[in-house]
């Protein structure tokens, strides 16, 4: 299993998960104000470590975001 988070994930007003199985990875976007304030995601092999990069970086532009946008996995994180 392969564990990683980025940012402070206990200073938030809502929440989105992208995916559902280990296999596949499961983030967890913690969200204040619809920015990313921190993330943590858990998989099998290296799945989830782009998007929690990619999380981090959205993180640090403090770009606005919906539970809808990041929940959903059609959604590449690059092109927020």
């Amino acid at each position: 299993l392969n564990l990683q988070l980025t940012g402070i994930c206990n200073n938030y007003d809502a929440t989105a998960q992208r995916g559902s199985t280990l296999e596949e990875g499961i983030i967890y976007f913690f969200l204040k104000n619809r920015k990313i304030v921190g993330a943590c995601g858990l998989g099998v092999g290296g799945k989830i470590g782009r998007d929690i990069r990619l999380a981090g970086k959205l993180s640090e532009k403090k770009t606005k975001v919906t539970n809808e946008l990041l929940s959903d996995k059609n959604n590449k994180l690059n092109k927020i």
